[in-house]
Formats: C-alpha cells, sequence, structure tokens
C-alpha cells in the first residue's frame, strides 16, 4: 500500500499468467473510494494481514474458519466467494426509522430481504462502477480501464491505467458521498426498480417490496450533487468498444426483456445501472450493436434522448407493441 492506493500485482488468474497473452494483471483501490470512514482501507488491509497473513498461498483469498473469526488453508473460489458475500448481506442490521421502526431493536433487524442476499453477484461491484463512471461523465478510455478491457504489459500502459483507475475510483466516491438526499447522479432509480422486480419475481408483496427499497433508497429529488472537477475529462463517446473482452465480461451491448409489457430495452455496457443478468434476468447480448428490429425502444441513459446514431427512433405503445418513427410522432421509449 502507497500514499494513495492499495496495489496488487496478480501473476496468475483466469486470463492472465504464464502462456497467456497477458503476464501480470495489476489492481488498484484507492484511498479516496470511501463513502463514511476515510480509514476502512488501511483497517481492512490490517485485518486481512492480521487474519491471512501467516497463511502461506499463492493465491489471494483463503477460505474462511467455520465461525469466520479467522482463516484456513485452500483457496475460496467462486462458490466459497459468493456464499460469503451473501453471509455478509444477511448481517447487515438497519438503523432507526421513524416510519418503519422508531424502537432502538431496530439494530437488530436485518437490513435486506433473505430473498435479496442472491440478487447481487461477485462480478457485480465491477460492473457497478463502471456505470457509476459512466454516469460521471468518464470518457472510453477511462471506462476501459476500469474494465481492464484493454490490458496491456507496457510501464507505460501500467502508470496511465493506475492514474485513471484511481482518479475514477475516487471521482465516484466523492459523488455519492456529496449527493445524499440530492438529485440521483449515477441511475440508482433504475438499479431499484431492478430490486423490486426482483423481490416481486419470488413472491414478496408490494408492502414488503416498498418498504425495503425505502430502506435503501440513498439519493434524494432535491437539488444536483456539487460538480466534482475532473483532469480534462472528455464526454464518453457515442458508441462503445466491441472489441473482444478477454476479462470475462458480458458482451457491449444487451437487449433487457420485459415480457409482461413485451418490451425490449436496449441498454450499453457501463451507459447505466442496468447490468444483464442482475435484476434484469431475461436479456440478450451482442457483441455488435444490433439493428432495430431487435429492439423496440432504447435508453435515455446510455444514448442521449433516447436514439441510436443511424438508426430510426423508435416508440413504445401502451400495449408494448413498437413502431418507428415513421409511423409514429411519438417520443421513443426510455429509462
Amino acid at each position: 500500500m502507497d500514499e494513495r492506493a492499495l496495489c496488487l500485482r496478480i501473476d496468475s488468474s483466469k486470463v492472465s499468467g504464464p502462456g497467456k497473452r497477458i503476464k501480470t494483471l495489476y489492481a488498484y483501490v484507492s484511498r479516496e473510494a470511501y463513502l463514511a470512514h476515510p480509514e476502512w482501507l488501511q483497517e481492512g488491509h490490517r485485518l486481512f494481514d492480521e487474519l491471512a497473513g501467516h497463511v502461506p498461498r499463492d493465491y489471494m483469498i483463503p477460505l474462511p474458519t467455520a465461525d469466520f473469526e479467522s482463516v484456513r488453508r485452500g483457496p475460496a473460489l467462486y462458490a466459497d466467494m459468493l456464499a460469503m458475500s451473501r453471509a455478509l448481506l444477511r448481517e447487515l442490521r438497519r438503523g432507526p426509522d421513524p416510519d418503519e421502526c422508531p424502537d432502538a431493536d431496530c439494530w437488530e433487524r436485518p437490513l435486506l430481504e433473505a430473498e435479496l442476499a442472491g440478487f447481487w453477484s461477485e462480478h457485480g461491484d465491477r460492473a457497478q462502477l463502471i456505470s457509476w463512471a459512466a454516469c460521471c461523465g468518464f470518457n472510453q478510455s477511462s471506462l476501459d480501464a476500469l474494465g481492464r478491457w484493454r490490458a496491456g504489459a507496457s510501464d507505460e500502459y501500467i502508470r496511465t491505467s493506475k492514474a485513471l483507475v484511481l482518479e475514477a475510483q475516487g471521482v465516484v466516491a466523492r459523488t455519492v458521498r456529496e449527493g445524499r438526499a440530492r438529485k440521483d447522479p449515477v441511475g440508482e432509480e433504475t438499479l431499484l426498480e431492478s430490486i423490486g422486480f426482483y423481490l416481486k419475481e419470488r413472491g414478496l408483496n408490494d408492502d414488503c417490496i416498498s418498504a425495503q427499497l425505502r430502506r435503501l433508497q440513498y439519493f434524494g429529488g432535491g437539488s444536483p450533487a456539487p460538480a466534482i472537477e475532473r483532469n480534462a475529462l472528455q464526454p464518453a463517446p457515442e458508441e462503445a468498444d466491441t472489441s473482444a473482452d478477454e476479462t470475462g465480461m458480458s458482451l457491449p451491448y444487451f437487449v433487457v426483456v420485459t415480457r409482461r409489457a413485451g418490451i425490449r430495452r436496449l441498454h450499453r455496457l457501463g451507459g447505466c445501472s442496468t447490468r444483464p443478468g442482475v435484476g434484469a434476468p431475461h436479456f440478450e447480448e451482442f457483441s455488435e450493436l444490433p439493428g432495430p428490429a431487435k429492439y423496440t425502444a432504447v435508453c435515455k441513459t446510455c444514448w442521449k434522448g433516447g436514439v441510436v446514431k443511424g438508426h430510426a427512433p423508435r416508440a413504445v405503445d401502451s400495449d408494448g407493441s413498437s413502431a418507428t418513427s415513421e409511423s409514429s410522432s411519438s417520443a421513443p421509449s426510455s429509462t
């Protein structure tokens, strides 16, 4: 750990190591990437070193003991990491809420409904950061660095990647910290809507879902969050890079299908907070920008005005059917 960040060198992973195009990967966590406590990264690093520093290993995350008080030898695989994350989510407790639970025993009540622990995946945080960075105005080069979509091995690439990643993490964290109860700058409303659909599909009633969404809502409808200065960042380009994804990420374009309404909404990965497979169970992915026949609506966050360059605008009628601008004067449906 240096004065700016926690720096990790990854010599062997799914996409790096001996015999692979990328020999070594680097990862960074900025000291500025915090929400409540500025020292969280240093404290987390200290705890990890205290618990796992004595275990000889060539892997990063060891398995925990049954009581989660220490670690044992053996690497934590994806299924183990997922189980640990869900166990942590179930341990979260809510604070006093005068509308729902004014008593002190609120601290003993779970923050999340039991069914909601399965909403997030181990890849979700990575995709979410890219979405938020796009909402904060970062360009495609910065988003590529966050997603390691163009990982290289040169010293210049490593220096540039570190600078882009740390700046993006810091700006996103400050935007969130300073946006409490202000106008939503990162598409929280869309994410909460996905959570609501997820819980509805699992049989929770409307009152329970509304209470859960109220507990999770962070931003409000007030004035926009204060502007965050960035170093000569340019708006994201009109079209996303369609190069092959060597890190196992989703394809750059996807269509979310709402079966009841019959709407097929086009999204661009990283263009908004919607993620394929996370709160959007029915979707189709595309390696290249699909033609208008593949969708009936366009996400207005992913494309300004809900219009895809070179494609005729599309509108969605109340019954879910679509029409092009040649047969309808309605504005395109969008998020």
